[in-house]
């Protein structure tokens, strides 16, 4: 998230995490949800390292959008890490959970529309 910039799409990505992990069976951790002083990329990378750098692991990484992601996949190259395997099963939990969360909201939106 950006730091002070709270649209609705950004409220929106954030509730559908928290929704999806619910969905799951799992927690949100406000420790997991990185922020950056801006829309660059620059900005997404050093978020990522300094959480990196604090001990901060994850299984995978959910980004506001293209770009983020971007910044993600330069933040973790050549980053070692690896889940241990019941983590790497709650992510896969979780990704099926965010793609039901997914396929309901486009439901809703779709029902609206027909009103």
């Amino acid at each position: 998230m950006v730091r002070g910039h709270y649209t609705d799409s950004t409220h929106l990505r954030l509730l559908g995490y928290q929704e999806a992990l619910h969905a799951a069976g799992m927690r949100s951790d406000p420790t997991l949800v990185f922020e950056t002083d801006g829309f660059g990329i620059d900005g997404g990378v050093a978020s990522l390292l300094a959480a990196l750098d604090a001990g901060v692991r994850f299984d995978a990484l959910i980004c506001r959008d293209d770009l983020f992601a971007m910044a993600a996949l330069v933040a973790t190259s050549g980053n070692t890490y690896q889940p241990d395997e019941e983590s790497a099963k709650k992510a896969f939990q979780l990704a099926d959970a965010m793609l039901v969360e997914r396929e309901r909201r486009h439901e809703y939106a779709a029902a609206r529309k027909t009103r």
